[in-house]
């Protein structure tokens, strides 16, 4: 708990921190009035970065199917976003259309599909994070996190598998993710 805390206040003052706009913002005129307004200032911020979970008429199983992930990491980016967080893809492929043109694409590793998204999200050029997921043991995380490295992931986001330990595992744990990352 005093870990979430810590997050959340130096978030809070690293939005708050920020310089004051001059001006209007870019040329999508998401900005309206006084750029320097709070509410201005949020959608800056916001403008630049998108979680895509794939929710509606589908299965579960299919919300995390590689092609369902990759198209939604390639919406992501068509709406503007620099930064795009998806789930880490599965090998299903969800549409039955789309079968046969995964039969020509390296999918059997994470590794493998990481890199077919990071493909869709403007061919590599817009920095993708994957979510950490359900509760797993130490080795299962740092495996994944290998994997999606491997595949040119930008990073992982990290929630329930680091909060929910104890303080010093957690520490370690975060430590061998950022050790991962700088190699």
């Amino acid at each position: 708990m005093r870990a979430a805390w810590l997050l959340a206040l130096v978030l809070a003052a690293g939005c708050a921190s920020q310089p004051e706009l001059k001006g209007p913002v870019g040329k999508t005129g998401t900005v309206t009035g006084e750029p320097t307004a709070p509410r201005n200032r949020a959608r800056v911020h916001t403008d630049l970065g998108m979680a895509y979970y794939a929710r509606g008429n589908m299965s579960k199983e299919d919300e995390t199917a590689v092609d369902v992930i990759a198209y939604s990491a390639h919406i992501a980016c068509q709406l503007g976003a620099h930064v795009v967080k998806v789930k880490p893809p599965t090998s299903r492929v969800a549409r039955d259309d789309g079968r046969k043109y995964y039969e020509k694409i390296p999918i059997e590793t994470l590794a493998d599909r990481i890199r077919h998204v990071k493909q869709a999200a403007f061919a590599g050029k817009r920095i993708v994070i994957f979510s950490g997921g359900e509760a797993k043991g130490t080795q299962d995380v740092l495996e994944e996190i290998k994997q999606i490295h491997a595949g040119g992931g930008d990073g992982s986001i990290m929630g329930r598998n680091a909060f929910q330990r104890p303080f010093d595992e957690a520490v370690k744990l975060l430590r061998d993710t950022m050790a991962i990352y700088a190699s």
